[in-house]
């Protein structure tokens, strides 16, 4: 009987393991994908406009922006910044209060969560920035 249980035992956790290994696998794909489109500013510049338009928008002069758990409203004239580099790109609203997490007060839009080059950076944040400030104005 015990030695049933250990089979049973062992049997999941190579199924587990196998699970996980292909979901790793899918992820993995998915990441190296994203990498190989941000390495060319213009086949990336419509799909990062088009996953910004669908986070942030401008609705009775508020910005409602869709965090990844939640929805935002934010005055029109919050701060914001296009952050691009090691994690990805990211369009930053509002301000921190302080340096810990349990006291930010800002709101992220993840636009990638793969790494981009520095010189791919350069580009890629004047695409998003110029469209942060049409979206911003109401275009």
């Amino acid at each position: 009987m015990r030695r049933k249980r250990l089979c049973i035992l062992c049997i999941g956790m190579l199924l587990l393991l196998a699970c996980s290994d292909a979901v790793n696998s899918r992820k993995s794909a998915a990441t190296t994908e994203e990498e190989h489109l941000l390495q060319e500013p213009l086949r990336a510049a419509p799909v990062l406009i088009r996953r910004l338009r669908d986070a942030v928008q401008l609705s009775d002069s508020v910005l409602i922006v869709d965090g990844e758990n939640s929805y935002f409203l934010l005055p029109l004239n919050s701060p914001w910044v296009v952050d691009c580099g090691l994690f990805g790109i990211r369009a930053i609203f509002g301000n921190s209060l302080g340096a810990d997490e349990t006291t930010r007060n800002d709101v992220t839009v993840i636009l990638s969560h793969a790494s981009v080059e520095k010189m791919d950076c350069r580009k890629l944040i004047m695409v998003v920035g110029k469209e942060l400030k049409a979206i911003v104005a109401g275009n």
